[in-house]
């Protein structure tokens, strides 16, 4: 019979046909509810952060996709808790190590042009400066909405969005995504941007390679994700439904999340090598 792992690229090439498209759908739609209402559309974009939860929940070794080992468990436990002490004494520096760490995260899934991650975290700031860092402000407690870091997060996003064009107009290659995403990244207002780029072009995009990686078999996939990854996406749901009725702070909330995020983003399995 002839070998089947080869040719285990189906659900990725599927998912890089119609990404643009969705992503284009998905960002006029919430364009048009920014403009309607700015807080509906906050709580509009939550489902795609949610959606895109389990996709971090698995441990990679070897750029295989496994179940998440004791060992790696503990130790992605511990550098939770550290973070979340890091949230509660200082926010503001644990959010600017959370946005350097993501642009580098999203940055590594890209290809072609890894500064699309630090665009990911900065775009916004281009159309939406005030409303990017009311953001930051809201989430940690802390006044962060000065002339200061407008100017500066203004000059970063123009900056990397001027190499960007360098980059495409050099390289040439997948430049139609690319020049989409500096687009929908530069239009949407600030969550709504970071959540389609999560969720339609990262999470999807790595869901897709895993489940490639695994023959693309149901059975195979659900065992993958239920040890961590649905009870991930659980407790990301009762933790919204918590704020929503009082019971945690926002800023509860923020600290819980970051803390949960930053260890996926961090190479945590490289510690647990030779432990699968």
């Amino acid at each position: 019979m002839p070998e089947t792992i080869p040719n285990n690229y189906l659900a990725t090439l599927q998912h890089k046909k119609y990404e643009c498209l969705i992503g284009l759908l998905l960002g006029i739609f919430y364009l048009a509810l920014y403009q309607y209402n700015i807080i509906i559309s906050i709580w509009a974009s939550l489902p795609l952060f949610l959606l895109g939860i389990p996709h971090g929940a698995i441990e990679t070794q070897e750029r295989i996709a496994h179940i998440p080992g004791l060992h790696y468990t503990f130790l992605y436990i511990i550098f939770g808790i550290l973070v979340f002490c890091s949230w509660l004494l200082s926010p503001h520096y644990t959010l600017a190590l959370f946005l350097i760490l993501s642009a580098y995260h999203f940055g590594q899934s890209e290809k072609h042009y890894p500064l699309i991650g630090l665009w990911v975290v900065s775009g916004s700031m281009l159309l939406y400066p005030t409303e990017t860092l009311s953001v930051f402000s809201y989430l940690t407690g802390e006044n962060l909405n000065t002339k200061e870091l407008q100017t500066a997060g203004r000059l970063i996003a123009g900056t990397v969005a001027t190499l960007l064009m360098v980059q495409i107009a050099v390289k040439r290659k997948e430049s139609a995504r690319a020049l989409i995403l500096i687009f929908l990244i530069f239009l949407l207002p600030p969550v709504s941007a970071v959540a389609v780029y999560f969720f339609i072009f990262h999470s999807l995009g790595e869901m897709a390679k895993t489940a490639d990686q695994h023959n693309r078999a149901p059975l195979n996939i659900l065992k993958l994700y239920t040890p961590a990854g649905i009870p991930a996406l659980v407790g990301g749901m009762v933790g919204i439904y918590f704020f929503s009725i009082n019971l945690i702070t926002i800023f509860i909330l923020s600290g819980l999340a970051v803390s949960f995020i930053v260890p996926h983003m961090c190479p945590v399995e490289k510690l647990t090598k030779n432990l699968v």
